[in-house]
């Protein structure tokens, strides 16, 4: 995650950033970092929910509101009553209840079918994993071109506007993964 956030925020590629942890010498990307110092990360693996709920409670302390956005990578991973479909569908319900308190925009990402796990095809509503798709307001799935630095976003679900549950329809961007930066394409196709 470090690896990834650095090259985000710094423009630095992944490899140059992997090199500065490799060799200890992180203290200019630690620098560049703290200069976005709303931005808290929990590299815990498992999602626990008083965890989530104590950090979520400091970051309002310290900076007197919530988060604007909450990112939980992977949903999988939350903490939940249950087995299998149940326990998605609960941290599903979860989340969508602190979204509501927090006014938190939340993303969760998720795993999909087999049948989709290259990437490199539009991913439909129904190849999600698990078929979590009641509570979310949106969906959007994504795939890849190989030959290109394209990535494309397929808006499945999307209760206020337009979606296409087939993955039918997409919106390309284009896609640097050394430096993780996607940006908006011109009418033309180019970035």
């Amino acid at each position: 995650m470090y690896l990834r956030a650095g090259a985000m925020l710094t423009g630095w590629s992944t490899s140059d950033i992997e090199h500065a942890v490799m060799h200890g010498s992180t203290a200019t990307v630690d620098a560049l970092l703290e200069r976005r110092s709303g931005l808290r990360m929990d590299f815990a693996g498992r999602i626990e929910l008083d965890a989530l709920e104590a950090d979520l409670k400091a970051y309002a302390l310290t900076y007197g509101e919530w988060p604007h956005f909450i990112v939980v990578d992977n949903i999988s991973n939350m903490e939940s009553d249950g087995e299998g479909y149940q326990a998605l569908e609960a941290s599903c319900d979860y989340l969508h209840e602190l979204a509501r308190e927090t006014g938190a925009a939340i993303i969760a990402l998720h795993h999909v079918t087999g049948e989709y796990d290259d990437g490199i095809k539009p991913v439909p509503l129904s190849g999600l994993r698990g078929k979590i798709s009641k509570v979310p307001e949106m969906i959007l799935t994504l795939f890849r071109n190989p030959e290109s630095n394209r990535l494309f976003v397929c808006p499945v679900k999307n209760r206020t506007g337009k979606n296409a549950a087939s993955a039918n329809w997409w919106v390309p961007l284009d896609y640097d993964p050394s430096v993780m930066r996607l940006r908006d394409l011109a009418e033309n196709g180019s970035a």
